[in-house]
């Protein structure tokens, strides 16, 4: 795509105007500096400044963790060929992780953000100071450019010391999170790890979701395993954490392209439900109580893809399920689902198979909150030590959520089994569970979700690291 056409692309998304800062010291040299981390907003930032000053000598620079997500350096590629120039990349003497183990193990938190400070911003310092060494005798000031969007009106950029100035040329020019997203997707292509991952930077950010957490013990499981191995957990819990169901597929034989989740019967599937003969029955205060003591019950979101079907044609079928993510409580699923839906409708060209409209979005994915009993899951999944040291804000460890997950699988793929009435269920040695009640998620508008609270209250991830 050459410089019209990419003009003919961004042009109409724009609404303000911005202009180029000038060194306060006549001077002085000013160098512009575009920082991208292959995430949306900062490779939008760079075109939309390629575009307005086709003339100027941006200096496009990548910090890298030397662990990032998968995708990231085949976009910075990609973003290389639109600018007609090279992106500088630039990292710490260690790479995450060996900073971290010669750290002692010392993990980065969202209060102690270590791994922004030595990943991103001391590089950025230090490729800063050499810069100014090597160029007109030091006089030199920088101007930076950081892809901070108009509808993020109190997010604030990093603040370098010295004679540096930061822009938001997004915020200048009116472009939002679906102006920035459009401007991405019609050039270089949406990074794929957004399909799960709402950001850039390292595959379990410490701002990370659950939800993106399940997603990346999915889709990058040896990178996953690398960092949970950093945690500090007592031996007998980690051996009953590693401790994983047997595959459902390996003990009936049946291939698990050929296996689904149980399905809501307002998908068109027969009805399931609680099976009360499995149940425990416990005797308290002449009471007689449904549910053992051992057991828990657990909230899960699974997504379906759901084509409702053609009338006196083809049948409604779910040709595509998602795990998305479960809570302990119905209320912190409900939340969770807010942060993961608005994802999904900022992503939609992404998914949606039958347009791009939020419409389209809505009819296509349906998604089920399940309320799951787990037996003796005390014994199963045991509750985390105080003692425990980990990457998640609330001290979840890596190898509990794959451990859920996959009890949680286990009796989503047995329920399925059952609910196809298929006589291999009695092959599996172990069920760990049953489904009690299927609720359909009432999916949220885009207008409600950038003004609700629990969004607006959620952690912010470092402006240096990702974006």
């Amino acid at each position: 795509m050459n410089l019209s056409q990419l003009t003919k692309v961004i042009t109409p998304y724009l609404k303000g105007c911005f202009e180029l800062p000038k060194a306060k010291n006549p001077e002085n040299e000013l160098i512009h500096i575009v920082g991208v981390s292959s995430g949306i907003d900062s490779t939008a930032t760079a075109l939309v400044l390629k575009v307005l000053f086709p003339t100027t000598d941006f200096l496009y620079v990548f910090t890298d963790t030397q662990w990032e997500a998968k995708g990231t350096l085949e976009t910075l590629n990609l973003l290389e060929g639109f600018l007609g120039k090279d992106i500088l990349r630039i990292k710490a003497p260690q790479g995450l992780l060996k900073q971290i183990e010669m750290a002692g193990g010392y993990l980065p938190s969202q209060r102690a953000r270590s791994c922004t400070s030595y990943q991103k911003i001391q590089p950025f310092q230090r490729f800063m100071r050499d810069l100014k060494i090597k160029t007109n005798d030091g006089k030199v000031e920088f101007a930076q450019y950081t892809g901070i969007r108009a509808d993020e009106p109190t997010r604030k950029g990093a603040q370098f010391s010295g004679n540096t100035s930061n822009n938001f040329p997004l915020q200048s020019l009116g472009l939002t999170k679906e102006d920035v997203n459009a401007i991405v997707n019609q050039t270089v292509g949406i990074p794929l790890y957004y399909k799960e991952k709402s950001r850039s930077g390292c595959p379990i950010c410490i701002f990370s979701r659950r939800s993106e957490i399940i997603a990346a013990w999915s889709e990058d499981s040896d990178r996953v395993m690398s960092a949970a191995k950093f945690e500090i957990l007592p031996d007998n819990v980690t051996s009953i954490y590693e401790n994983l169901p047997k595959s459902v597929a390996q003990e009936t034989g049946i291939s698990r392209n050929w296996m689904g989740y149980v399905r809501p019967d307002w998908l068109g599937y027969p009805s399931v439900g609680a099976q009360t003969s499995k149940r425990g029955k416990l005797q308290r205060k002449e009471t007689l109580d449904m549910f053992s003591e051992s057991s828990k019950h657990i909230y899960v979101a699974i997504e379906y893809l759901y084509h409702a079907g053609i009338p006196g044609m083809a049948l409604p079928q779910v040709y595509f399920e998602n795990f998305i993510t479960y809570s302990t409580s119905f209320g912190g699923l409900k939340v969770a689902l807010k942060h993961f839906w608005l994802h999904r409708l900022q992503t939609k060209v992404m998914h949606s198979l039958s347009d791009d409209s939020e419409r389209g979005m809505v009819e296509n994915k349906q998604i089920a909150l399940i309320q799951i009993e787990v037996d003796d899951y005390a014994s199963l999944v045991p509750v985390k030590p105080s003692d425990t040291y980990t990457w998640q804000n609330d001290r979840t460890p890596l190898l509990a959520i794959r451990k859920n997950v996959s009890v949680l699988k286990h009796i989503l793929l047995c329920e399925g089994l059952r609910q196809d009435g298929n006589p291999k269920i009695s092959r599996v040695s172990k069920e760990y569970g049953r489904v009690l009640h299927f609720t359909q998620y009432e999916k949220p508008a885009y207008e409600d979700l950038v003004d609700d609270i629990d969004i607006e209250d959620a952690p912010v991830a470092c402006n240096t690291c990702s974006r």
